[in-house]
């Protein structure tokens, strides 16, 4: 199935939120946004500005302090409804293109990082 199709699917959505449960991915703050995100179909909008080749709004720009550190830390936020669609991307690329990922790939591979 196509990966823009999957981000549409509602199935693929509550497999989406079953899973970041079940794993403790979510603090309950979470769980109530995104479940409040799944049911009114938040997603939507950042999938039909996807598929007409519209591109997300710039993402915020935020340092953080690093533990025992005096270094600053940038990330980049995106707005809440295309951070949860971002997410479920990764998601399904995890699911379907892992396989052809080279072994040293870190950034779509759950409980594995740089430092393993």
């Amino acid at each position: 199935m196509d990966l823009l199709i999957c981000l549409s699917d509602p199935a693929q959505w509550s497999s989406f939120y079953e899973y970041k449960l079940t794993g403790g991915h979510l603090s309950p703050t979470e769980q109530r946004e995104l479940a409040a995100f799944i049911q009114a179909e938040g997603y939507r909008e950042p999938i039909e500005a996807i598929t007409r080749g519209k591109p997300f709004a710039p993402p915020r720009k935020s340092c953080i302090s690093k533990m025992h550190s005096d270094k600053k830390r940038i990330v980049y936020t995106y707005a809440p409804a295309e951070n949860w669609v971002l997410k479920l991307l990764t998601f399904l690329l995890q699911q379907k293109y892992d396989r052809v990922f080279a072994p040293n790939l870190s950034s779509f591979r759950p409980h594995l990082g740089v430092k393993n």
